[in-house]
């Protein structure tokens, strides 16, 4: 046994226990029904309001359609009408020109904000870029930010089956931690800051993805994506130093797929990448240019149309959300 693990998860009273060994399970229970009473509840079916199932392969799947179901009830919308598409498109560029009203029970919105955000960090990330943008109106609801709140439950009742799988058989033997980093340029008509995106796989599963909003304006779109990708090799090395805590062995150098040519050409040692247009881009996140010739982390150029994190940086169409999320959710 010396070369088996056995890994212990603690929520308040809940506890997840993992290990290559049947026997250190039943030695573990059997130590801790000395101390406590405790309940075994068998495989890992259900945990946090995630659902659990495993296939022939042993690759898990993880969804949460009885929280969706929980909440279409809880939010009278159990029997909305389908959606394709998680917010629409226009719904930011409309939202500036058309007159609103206020919502009257902003409770209501802050309330459905919350679960669209547990969903979006956890098993959906086709709702990450809708949910934070609708993020942003929480303190001031407009009934035009509802009706896309409501858009979004509608598409998750059209898609709860979904379930976000936690690997991929023909990568099972890959050590390699992938990136991809991507951002919308200043199509907010609001404010002119740009959307970062980026989702990272391991063992072909993703394991994190983020949506959010750029803290400065871009001048450019290679500003815009070069500070996206600076966000995901930053994720990425926090994630390197977790698996470590698991003694997974990653193989180096970290691959992070970009899509902005001029971006990778900053990284490079070609002096004339790094121009008077680019020398304005503030400092910090410049770190990623030492990394990338330490070979620590390789950026990589990927079409715009293969692009995954295309899908955390804006709202996209139906066709376009299917196809990006052919490999993420089944």
């Amino acid at each position: 046994m010396n070369n088996d693990w056995m890994y212990i998860t603690v929520h308040v009273d809940d506890i997840i226990v993992a290990s290559t060994d049947i026997r250190l399970i039943n030695r573990f229970e059997q130590e801790m029904n000395k101390l406590l009473v405790m309940k075994s509840l068998g495989d890992l079916q259900y945990y946090l309001g995630l659902q659990y199932e495993q296939e022939e392969s042993g690759i898990f799947l993880v969804h949460q359609k009885y929280y969706i179901e929980k909440k279409l009830q809880e939010f009278n919308l159990s029997d909305s009408r389908p959606s394709k598409i998680p917010i629409d498109p226009e719904y930011v560029r409309n939202r500036k020109m058309q007159e609103n009203s206020a919502m009257k029970n902003s409770e209501v919105y802050r309330k459905a904000i919350g679960s669209l955000l547990y969903l979006a960090n956890n098993t959906r990330p086709d709702i990450a870029v809708g949910t934070s943008i609708l993020a942003r109106c929480v303190s001031d609801p407009k009934q035009s930010d509802w009706t896309e709140v409501k858009r979004m439950f509608h598409y998750l009742n059209y898609t709860k089956d979904k379930k976000l799988k936690l690997g991929n058989v023909q990568e099972q033997d890959s050590q390699q931690l992938i990136g991809y980093a991507d951002a919308d340029w200043g199509n907010n008509v609001i404010d002119r800051k740009s959307n970062s995106g980026y989702l990272l796989k391991y063992l072909g599963a993703p394991i994190t993805w983020a949506s959010r909003k750029q803290s400065l304006v871009s001048l450019s779109s290679t500003e815009a994506e070069y500070i996206a990708l600076t966000e995901c090799v930053q994720e990425a090395l926090w994630v390197r130093r977790i698996l470590d805590d698991f003694n997974q062995d990653i193989e180096q150098p970290i691959v992070i797929f970009e899509d902005n040519q001029s971006c990778v050409k900053m990284l490079q040692k070609d002096k004339t990448a790094v121009s008077q247009r680019t020398k304005h881009i503030a400092t910090k996140y410049h770190f990623i240019r030492d990394l990338y010739q330490s070979q620590i982390v390789d950026v990589r150029y990927l079409p715009s149309e293969q692009m995954i994190a295309d899908l955390l940086t804006k709202p996209l169409g139906a066709q376009k959300i299917v196809q990006l999320l052919k490999d993420i959710l089944i």
